[in-house]
């Protein structure tokens, strides 16, 4: 009796490895590859052509304003050409960026 439970267990304990692997697999951040955006903030509204100049060989270029008041603005580049985090590193450092973050994609809920 005692060697069915164990082998119980141990098969349980497999399943649950597994499944736990796949499931973390599949959650797994893919990379970025092809074109992706960045939400920036920026010290003034005229900088942008600037900012596009500076950033170019990264293919930065403005694709809409996301709060005028604010003056937060999405950019597109090339994440072939460099990771996201990388790009908002080089951002941040800009005088003419206030801020800098990643632009999350979020689906709404399935009711």
């Amino acid at each position: 009796m005692n060697r069915s439970k164990l082998f119980f267990a141990l098969t349980i304990m497999a399943v649950m490895l597994v499944s736990l692997v796949l499931s973390c697999k599949s959650k797994e951040h893919t990379g970025t590859t092809g074109h992706t955006t960045v939400l920036v903030q920026l010290h003034s509204d005229n900088v942008i052509s600037t900012l596009e100049e500076n950033y170019k060989e990264y293919s930065l270029k403005k694709e809409k304003t996301v709060s005028r008041p604010m003056n937060i603005h999405q950019f597109g580049f090339d994440a072939e050409k460099v990771s996201d985090t990388a790009l908002i590193r080089l951002l941040k450092q800009s005088s003419l960026v206030k801020e800098a973050q990643t632009n999350k994609e979020i689906t709404p809920r399935k009711n």
